[in-house]
C-alpha cells in the first residue's frame, strides 16, 4: 500500500467510472470508501498516510465527507502476540465454534509483520465475532473489555480484509533475496510457498494469486524480470501459465529509476484469473535507457517495440520461460535436439577462498605452474602444484583469457569439484564467460586446465564438435537464444544446454570448421603478443626495421589485416549458421569492427608494452637473445643474455636526473640502441616521447617524466593490481625510487637497496646542494641564482624524505625478510614492509591498492602453511 499514491491513483480512475453511471459525487465518494479500496502495509507510518491521503482524496470530491464518519478499509497489518489465552475464553463465552474460530485467527495473526501480506488466514464466520463485539460493548466492562475492543477488535479487522477475495489486486512488492530473509520468514515461506522462495516479490506474486484474487479478478505486479525466465521459479511460472491468463507485460528493462534499483531489470505486468487463453499484449523496452529521459516513453508508443503472444507458446520451450517476444522461427528451432546431445555442458568449481588457492600465472615460479598436462594423476604435486584455470573473465572470443592457476596440492582444505567431472579434467574444452549481455564468447582451449564456476565449460571427445559448438557461441544466433532462455545479467550452465542444435550437413561442418580453426590461430596470435599470456615470445615492435616507426606501421598493418580476416570470418560463420536456423528473417551475418575481440594497434598502448618488455630485460624477464620468458624463476642462465644484459644487481633506480650510472632512463636509451641502432637512436626516441604525450623539453626528459609518474601505474593495471616489478617510493617529493623484480628479490634486496641506492642518493643530494650553494653566491645571472634557489629548496625537500624513508628500510632491512612467491602478489607485497614484530612500513608504491587486507594478511598468519622467517 505504501503511503498511498496507488489508491489516490485508483480513486481518481473510480469516480470518472461512476459518473459515467450517473452517480452524484457525494455517493460515488461514499460508495468507493465503503466498497472499492482496501489496503494493508506492514509499516504503521505507511498505512498512516495512506489513511490521510486517502480521506482527502475524498474531501477533493466531497468537502462534508469527513463528517460523514466513513472509515476506509486501509490498514496497518497487526500481530496477536499479546492477546492472553484468558481474554480469548472471555471472549468466546463457552460458545466453542467461536473460540475455535478466533483462535485460528489469532495462531495465523502471531508475528504477523514479519509476513504480512504472505500470510494465509482463514475463511470464518465474521459477522458471529462482529455479534459478539457488539454484546461485549454494550455489556458492562470488565478487566478484558479495553484489550478486546482495542486489540482484538482492530485485529480481526485486518484479518477479515485478508481473507477476503478481490477482483483487482495490485502491489508493488518489495526485492528482497532468499539470503537477506530471517529464519522465522524464511521458515513460513518453505513451508506455504516453497516454489517461489528465492525472492519476496515471487512468494508476494504467488500468495496475491492464491489467497487475495477472486476467480477472474484482475492482478497486476511490478517486479525483477526473475520469475519470467530462471529455473528457481520453473514452478511458480507455471502455476502462473496455469492459472492465470496474461493480458499486458511492460518489459522495461534496467535504468527505469535511480538509484540502486535502476540497475535491476524491471516488469509490470497485469493478469485475469481465467483459464480462458488469449493472446496477451507486450511492450518491449529492454533496449533503452533512462539516462536518455525521454527514451523510454518515446520507445513505449513505436509499434516495433510491441509484441503480441499466446501463453501457451512457452511451454514449448523447455523450462517455460516467459519469452513473449521471440518469433515462430525461432520458437521452431527448439524442437529440435539441444547442443547437450554433442558435449558435455558442466559447471565449474569453487575453490572457497580464491585468495588462498588461486594465482595469477605470473605472479609465480614459472617452474611450479604444470603446463600441458593430460592426466592430473600424473602430475607430481610436489614439484607443479600450480595448474591452469580457467575463470571467465572479460567477453573474449576464439580464444584468450588465460590468466589464472589454481594450487591442486591442498588437499586437505581445497574446496574439490564434483568427482563426476573428473574425467573432463584437463581435457580439450571450450569455456565462457558467464556475464553475458548482448553477446556471448566462447573461448577454444587444447587442454591442460581446470575451471572456475566462472568459467564453465564444454567437453567433447571429438574435437570437430567442439569446432562446431564454439562456432554457435560466437555466432550471432547465440544471443537470440541466450535471450530467450534467460535474458538476466548470468548466463547459466543450464541455460546452454538448452539451447537447440540443428546439425549442419557435411559441406556445412568443414566449411564451419576451417573457419573456426582460422579464428582460433588468429586470436591466438593475437593473445600471445601481449605480455599477459605465458606464451609470449617479445614485444611486436621488435623487428628487423631500423626504427620504431617502421615497426608499429608493420604491427598495425598485422593487426589490421587480423581484425579483417576474422570479420571476414565470423560474418561467413554467421550466414551459415542464420540458414542452418531459418533466422533469416530476425538475423543479418554483417559485424562492426567491435564486435570483433581482438586488439587494434594502438601507439601509446603498444609504445608503453615496449617499454614495459624493455625493463623486462633490463631485469632478466625476457631477453633479446631467446623468445619468450627467460627467467621467471628457478636457476639463473647467464647463457640466455648476450646482447643486451640484463641489470647486475636487480635494482633499478629512477630519479629526476641522470644521477646514477644505472638509471633506468639510461638503460632504456641503451635498449633502444641496441634494439635499432646508434644512426636512428634519437629518431627514435622522438617517436617514443610523442607516443606517451607526457611532459617535457625533450624525447629524454619525456620519456624520464615517464618513467617518474606513470610506468609503474600501468605496470599495475597491465598485471591487475599484482605487479612484478616493484617500486620503491620516497613518497611525494621523487627523493628515491628503484624498482626491482619480484622474482630475483631475496632476504638481502631492501637492504641493498637502502645501503647501495638510498644513502647514494642522499650524498649526491647533499653534493648538488652544495654545487648550487655555490652557484648562488658567485652566479652574475639572477635568473641562474633564482634557479638554483628553487633547486635548493627541492634537493632540500628530498634529502628530508630520503632521511625519513631511511629509517623505514632500516627497520625491515635488518629483518632480511624472505618471500615466498607462491604466497602469491598480495601476501608478499604485504610481507616485505611488514618487521618480525609486527609493525608496518609503508616502504613500497601504492601498498593499500595491492597488499593483502587485514582479514588475508591474518589468515596467512596464522593458517597459511609457510616457513617461519
Amino acid at each position: 500500500m505504501g503511503s498511498g499514491h496507488i489508491i489516490c491513483y485508483l480513486f481518481d480512475v473510480l469516480m470518472q467510472i461512476y459518473e459515467v453511471y450517473g452517480y452524484t459525487s457525494r455517493d460515488a465518494v461514499l460508495s468507493i470508501v465503503k466498497n472499492n479500496l482496501y489496503g494493508l502495509d506492514i509499516d504503521d507510518r505507511a498505512a498512516q498516510l495512506a489513511y490521510f491521503s486517502i480521506m482527502m482524496k475524498a474531501c477533493q470530491y466531497d468537502k462534508r465527507f469527513l463528517k460523514r464518519k466513513v472509515q476506509p478499509h486501509l490498514f496497518s497489518i497487526l500481530e496477536s502476540n499479546d492477546i492472553s489465552s484468558d481474554c480469548i475464553d472471555y471472549f468466546a463465552d463457552n460458545d466453542p465454534i467461536l473460540k475455535k474460530d478466533i483462535s485460528k485467527l489469532i495462531c495465523e495473526l502471531y508475528d504477523a509483520k514479519e509476513y504480512g501480506s504472505i500470510l494465509k488466514i482463514s475463511k470464518i464466520d465474521f459477522s458471529r465475532v462482529y455479534s459478539r463485539f457488539n454484546e461485549i460493548e454494550n455489556n458492562s466492562p470488565t478487566i478484558y473489555t479495553h484489550v478486546l475492543l482495542n486489540q482484538l477488535l482492530p485485529l480481526v479487522r485486518v484479518a477479515e480484509v485478508m481473507s477476503r477475495r478481490y477482483q483487482v489486486v495490485i502491489t508493488n512488492p518489495p526485492y528482497l533475496a532468499s539470503p537477506r530473509m530471517n529464519d522465522k520468514l524464511l521458515s513460513y515461506i518453505k513451508d506455504n510457498y516453497e516454489e517461489g522462495k528465492a525472492d519476496f516479490s515471487t512468494v508476494m506474486f504467488l500468495a496475491a494469486q492464491r489467497n487475495l484474487l477472486a476467480n477472474n479478478g484482475l492482478i497486476s505486479f511490478i517486479t525483477t524480470n526473475s520469475w519470467m525466465y530462471l529455473k528457481s521459479f520453473l514452478k511458480a511460472r507455471k502455476e502462473s501459465l496455469r492459472d492465470l491468463t496474461f493480458l499486458s507485460i511492460v518489459d522495461y528493462g534496467t535504468e527505469l529509476f535511480e538509484g540502486k534499483i535502476g540497475h535491476l531489470p524491471i516488469v509490470a505486468w497485469v493478469s485475469r484469473k481465467s483459464k480462458i487463453k488469449i493472446k496477451f499484449h507486450a511492450v518491449r523496452l529492454v533496449d533503452y535507457r533512462y539516462s536518455k529521459r525521454n527514451e523510454k516513453f518515446t520507445a513505449f508508443f513505436e509499434e516495433k517495440n510491441h509484441y503480441y503472444s499466446t501463453q501457451a507458446e512457452f511451454s514449448r520451450i523447455d523450462g517455460s520461460p516467459i519469452d513473449y517476444w521471440i518469433s515462430d522461427n525461432v520458437l521452431e528451432s527448439f524442437k529440435s535436439k539441444n547442443i547437450e546431445s554433442i558435449a558435455e555442458i558442466v559447471s565449474g568449481m569453487t575453490t572457497g577462498n580464491n585468495d588462498r588457492y588461486l594465482r595469477e600465472w605470473h605472479e609465480l615460479n614459472i617452474n611450479n605452474i604444470a603446463f600441458n598436462k593430460i592426466n592430473i594423476k600424473e602430475i607430481d604435486l610436489s614439484k607443479t602444484k600450480w595448474i591452469p584455470y580457467h575463470k571467465g573473465g572479460e567477453q573474449r572470443k576464439w580464444y584468450g583469457n588465460i590468466e589464472y592457476v589454481v594450487n591442486w596440492a591442498d588437499k586437505d582444505n581445497f574446496n574439490r569439484a564434483k568427482t563426476t567431472m573428473t574425467h573432463v579434467y584437463l581435457k580439450p574444452c571450450i569455456t565462457w564467460s558467464d556475464i553475458s549481455g548482448n553477446t556471448f564468447a566462447g573461448r577454444y582451449c587444447a587442454g591442460g586446465f581446470l575451471f572456475d564456476v566462472k568459467g564453465s565449460c564444454a567437453f567433447s571427445p571429438h574435437d570437430n564438435n567442439l569446432k562446431i559448438l564454439i562456432g554457435i557461441f560466437n555466432s550471432k544466433i547465440m544471443p537470440v537464444y541466450v535471450e530467450a532462455l534467460n535474458p538476466t545479467s548470468t548466463t547459466q550452465v543450464g541455460d546452454l544446454k538448452r539451447v537447440p542444435y540443428i546439425e549442419p550437413n557435411q559441406e556445412q561442418a568443414q566449411k564451419i570448421i576451417s573457419l573456426v580453426n582460422e579464428n582460433i590461430a588468429i586470436s591466438k596470435q593475437d593473445w600471445d603478443s601481449f605480455e599477459n599470456s605465458w606464451k609470449f615470445q617479445k614485444s611486436p615492435l621488435i623487428s628487423h626495421n631500423a626504427t620504431i616507426k617502421d615497426s608499429f606501421f608493420q604491427w598495425q598493418s598485422e593487426c589490421a589485416s587480423r581484425l579483417k580476416k576474422i570479420k571476414i570470418n565470423e560474418e561467413e560463420l554467421n550466414s551459415i549458421f542464420i540458414n542452418i536456423y531459418g533466422l533469416q528473417n530476425e538475423l543479418t551475418p554483417w559485424e562492426e569492427d567491435k564486435d570483433a575481440t581482438i586488439r587494434k594497434a594502438d601507439l601509446n598502448r603498444d609504445i608503453k608494452s615496449f617499454i614495459s618488455y624493455a625493463v623486462g630485460c633490463m631485469f632478466g624477464r625476457y631477453s633479446l637473445d631467446v623468445d619468450g620468458l627467460a627467467y621467471a624463476g628457478g636457476a639463473w642462465d647467464r647463457s640466455k643474455y648476450q646482447t643486451f644484459l640484463p641489470d647486475e644487481d636487480n635494482v633499478i633506480p629512477i630519479a629526476d636526473e641522470e644521477y646514477l650510472e644505472d638509471d633506468i632512463v639510461g638503460l632504456f636509451v641503451k635498449f633502444v640502441k641496441v634494439v635499432y641502432g646508434e644512426k636512428t637512436l634519437e629518431q627514435n626516441l622522438t617517436f617514443i616521447a610523442d607516443a606517451l604525450g607526457a611532459k617535457g623539453k625533450s624525447s629524454r626528459e619525456i620519456i624520464r617524466n615517464y618513467f617518474l609518474k606513470d610506468f609503474f601505474k600501468d605496470h599495475c593495471k597491465t598485471y591487475q593490481k599484482r605487479p612484478i616489478y616493484w617500486l620503491y617510493d620516497s613518497g611525494k617529493q621523487d627523493g628515491f625510487k628503484a624498482l626491482v623484480y619480484l622474482h630475483r628479490m631475496d632476504e638481502n634486496t631492501t637492504g641493498k637497496v637502502r645501503a647501495d641506492y638510498l644513502h647514494r642518493m642522499e650524498q649526491i643530494y647533499t653534493n648538488e646542494i652544495s654545487r648550487m650553494q655555490d652557484t648562488i653566491e658567485h652566479s652574475k645571472s639572477a635568473h641562474e641564482a633564482s634557479m638554483a634557489e628553487k633547486r635548493v629548496e627541492k634537493l632540500k625537500k628530498q634529502v628530508k624524505e630520503c632521511q625519513d624513508y631511511d629509517a623505514k628500510l632500516g627497520h625491515l632491512a635488518l629483518d632480511q625478510i624472505k618471500l615466498d612467491l607462491d604466497d602469491g602478489v598480495k601476501v608478499n607485497y604485504r610481507k616485505a614492509q611488514t618487521s618480525r614484530d609486527g609493525k608496518f612500513y609503508e616502504v613500497l608504491a601504492d601498498s593499500k591498492k595491492i597488499m593483502a587486507n587485514d582479514k588475508l594478511w591474518q589468515e596467512y598468519l596464522t593458517e597459511w602453511p609457510h616457513e617461519d622467517d
